[in-house]
């Protein structure tokens, strides 16, 4: 029998090293955080998400947060930091006066 390798799952925040984009960011979600950011960097081919193809170019890691349950957990997380004056999770954590 073979074994199957239990999938990690990752949100990610990529800041931009190009000097004409200093404050351009992007947060994602993968299972492989190291194929991913050579992804977005041109580096391999496939995938690499549209927002970060025509400018931005090096990204960089700024964090990397593991340990999700599963992937819709991931999902969710994702979602709630890209939207972050819609998340009911996060209104809770911090308040609505916060936004």
């Amino acid at each position: 029998p073979t074994a199957t390798a239990t999938k990690h799952y990752h949100c990610y925040l990529l800041r931009s090293l190009d000097p004409d984009h200093p404050l351009k960011t992007y947060i994602g979600f993968t299972t492989h955080p190291q194929r991913r950011i050579r992804q977005h960097n041109g580096i391999l081919k496939a995938g690499g998400a549209r927002r970060t193809k025509r400018s931005g170019r090096p990204w960089t890691f700024v964090c990397i947060i593991a340990g999700f349950q599963d992937k819709i957990t991931a999902l969710q997380f994702e979602w709630a930091w890209q939207n972050v004056d819609k998340s009911l999770g996060f209104r809770e954590a911090v308040g609505d006066d916060a936004l």
